[in-house]
């Protein structure tokens, strides 16, 4: 697996110790290259404002928390966030409180509330936005001179309690703590994904962290799961561009765990290409379902944005676009960069690889091919109810992937070419060259039955191709 660029943070915190709030500059640099990180944001965990790197690397805030040494003034405010619901106490009547959601570039999505609330515990339910992608956003939260920064992915349920704590005196200014302990934790995103984080003992001294990344523990990006390297038997024998079976080796890389959906695509690209299908089908129509009806190019496109969104390498290159990007678009001479730190379509290879989890036999589930066993596992003509369906209503593969069969066919980066499986290289194999205006879609979809969700079944659709009555294209990403 490519490395992502490590990340090095130079930090000068510089504090006026009898001053409130506290001023912090920094620096966000690359480590290899000594070149400055745009978009990169800091916070400290104890509470503060959000700060985003410029064009030069630089940030500079006002923390509004009051940090001192910890004294019988200070006290703690509970808060929990749990699924969709932030839980917070006060103890004190018409105290300010205010939510606002920023993405990973620090930018103001939404203010969820702003009012005062008065003495007791409180509840506020962060309604479903659709527009909302699946990407990590930064949740901050003001309650009275507190101040806290919570990670926030819509729709993730899952659970983060932290204190924030405040002094009891309005302006008061005590001496800053130069304790041997960590007092706070200065911590840095870049790119959506990527983290460092540093325990710091007071607040005048410089502050270096370096970000690198941990192969043994990588960081996955939002919405992925990552896929472990290794060795498979990959082809079939029921269809003569399924053979040879033949031995293939991958590097680990990521993939997205579910097909990308319609919100998300909608998100980035602004497009709804699926509402010209004739005649309308507004039972594949929601915000959850999975994207179809476009083209590969369109695919492209939406892989190119989707890197731009998270500060990452584009991976496809063309050197022209014609109609509405994202919408039945085409482009010329597609190229790739295999070395891009961005997303892109799957192999065949990693598309299979990914799909079996381990498994040799028809199906991730074995080879059985009754309705009420495939019903388990996917949606298909047997059950699919004549519409598509949310992503992760049935059971997943063993790398924790769903719907690899069934629900909407998944375009992958190659061409198609019968005969490739007799010459194709054995590590990390990249797909025919010979290809012109066809590529491979794998995994069947809601109009198809057991013949075709088998994960050795390789189909061809034209790259300008949106769908017929059997045939849907969707997107499911990788990156290295």
């Amino acid at each position: 697996m490519n490395t992502t660029t490590p990340l090095l943070i130079q930090l000068f915190l510089i504090v006026l110790l009898h001053a409130n709030p506290i001023p912090l500059k920094g620096t966000v640099l690359q480590q290899t290259t000594n070149t400055p990180i745009k978009g990169a944001v800091a916070y400290l965990s104890k509470g503060g404002e959000i700060a985003v790197t410029n064009p030069q690397g630089k940030f500079d805030f006002l923390t509004t928390t009051s940090i001192h040494k910890r004294s019988s003034l200070q006290y703690s405010v509970p808060v929990l966030l749990k699924g969709n619901a932030l839980f917070f106490d006060i103890d004190r009547n018409n105290t300010p409180v205010s939510a606002k959601l920023f993405d990973c570039r620090g930018r103001e999505v939404t203010t969820i509330i702003e009012k005062s609330f008065n003495k007791g515990r409180h509840r506020i339910t962060l309604k479903e936005n659709r527009s909302l992608s699946q990407q990590i956003y930064l949740l901050h939260i003001s309650i009275g001179q507190s101040s806290i920064t919570m990670k926030y992915l819509p729709g993730l349920q899952t659970t983060q309690k932290v204190f924030a704590k405040y002094n009891s005196r309005n302006g008061a200014s005590q001496t800053f703590a130069q304790s041997k302990r960590a007092v706070d934790t200065l911590i840095v995103t870049a790119y959506g994904h990527l983290k460092a984080t540093k325990p710091i003992d007071n607040y005048t001294t410089d502050v270096s962290i370096t970000l690198a990344k941990d192969n043994a523990n990588p960081i996955v990006p939002p919405g992925m799961k990552a896929i472990p390297g290794g060795s498979f038997m990959m082809g079939g024998t029921y269809n003569p561009n399924e053979t040879p079976i033949h031995k293939v080796t991958l590097s680990p890389f990521f993939m997205d765990s579910i097909e990308v959906t319609q919100a998300d695509f909608v998100s980035l690209l602004g497009v709804r290409p699926w509402l010209d299908f004739q005649p309308p089908a507004p039972t594949y129509v929601h915000y959850k379902y999975p994207v179809w009806y476009i083209t590969w190019y369109d695919a492209v496109i939406y892989c190119n944005a989707r890197s731009k969104r998270d500060g990452l390498d584009t991976t496809y290159s063309y050197t022209s676009l014609k109609g509405v990007p994202g919408n039945a678009c085409t482009l010329s001479t597609v190229t790739t960069n295999w070395n891009a730190s961005g997303y892109r379509l799957p192999t065949e290879a990693e598309w299979e690889y990914a799909a079996r989890a381990g498994t040799t036999t028809e199906f991730y589930w074995g080879d059985q091919h009754d309705d009420s066993t495939i019903g388990l596992y996917c949606w298909f003509r047997g059950n699919f109810e004549g519409r598509l369906h949310q992503g992760a209503q049935k059971k997943p593969n063993e790398f924790i992937m769903y719907d690899m069969c069934g629900s909407i066919s998944e375009l992958t980066n190659d061409f198609h070419d019968p005969d490739y499986y007799r010459v194709s290289d054995t590590l990390d194999p990249k797909g025919s060259t010979l290809g012109d205006t066809t590529k491979v879609h794998r995994g069947g979809n809601v109009g198809y039955g057991h013949g075709v969700l088998r994960i050795a079944r390789r189909l061809s659709v034209k790259m300008d191709f949106r769908a017929s009555a059997q045939s849907t294209n969707g997107i499911r990403c990788v990156k290295r």
